[in-house]
């Protein structure tokens, strides 16, 4: 387990599927690895990378929370399936939410943190697997088949410092992967703010 759980990126192959994926860890200096510790955080699974949930949550590792961050199937140096048709599929991905577990050789997630689309992955996970998760944090969540809340919450709407993120929002067709970024970049203030609260829930 300790292996496993030191600093920085790991790689490890999924025996069934033969896909490739990471993670990152985070983890207090010098305080040996509690896997009661755990957090594992998974961002969306549209390829945007864990950096910004780094970025915003790292610290959670200097009050002693040992942090995973995944990286699903296609994203940063996790590989892609050779069907693109498993790129996104629900059960493929919280799948290898417990390709991860086995590698950990954990009896169980202590807690999983899911953000905007990864929030639906890590439910999706509980739902397949409910044995296999203690805890779940929902941030943001983007249910299949449901409209954002934020998207349609008129006081946000209404609100002047949304108006850019709004129009970006409505007019944005991305065809190149630059388009795209530049499309995600405006529409973060509809979905980031007061992420301190996290503390709390975890």
């Amino acid at each position: 387990m300790q292996n496993v759980l030191t600093p920085g990126p790991h790689l490890f192959t999924s025996p069934s599927k033969g896909l490739t994926f990471e993670y990152i860890i985070y983890r207090e200096a010098g305080k040996p690895p509690n896997p009661s510790d755990l957090l594992v955080i998974h961002p969306p699974a549209w390829g945007l990378g864990s950096e910004y949930l780094q970025a915003g949550l790292r610290d959670l590792a200097t009050k002693g929370r040992l942090l995973l961050f995944f990286h699903p199937r296609g994203t940063n140096n996790s590989s892609f399936p050779t069907d693109p048709g498993r790129m996104s599929s629900m059960p493929d991905l919280a799948s290898d939410l417990e390709d991860l577990r086995l590698y950990l050789r954990l009896d169980a997630f202590p807690a999983l943190l899911g953000h905007s689309n990864g929030g639906a992955i890590v439910l999706g996970y509980a739902e397949m697997y409910p044995s296999r998760v203690r805890k779940l944090v929902l941030l943001n969540h983007s249910l299949i088949g449901c409209t954002d809340r934020r998207v349609r919450d008129e006081s946000v709407q209404k609100d002047e410092r949304y108006r850019e993120a709004f129009r970006v929002f409505e007019e944005s067709e991305p065809k190149t992967d630059e388009e795209f970024t530049n499309m995600v970049r405006g529409l973060w203030p509809l979905y980031f703010f007061n992420t301190c609260f996290v503390e709390q829930l975890v």
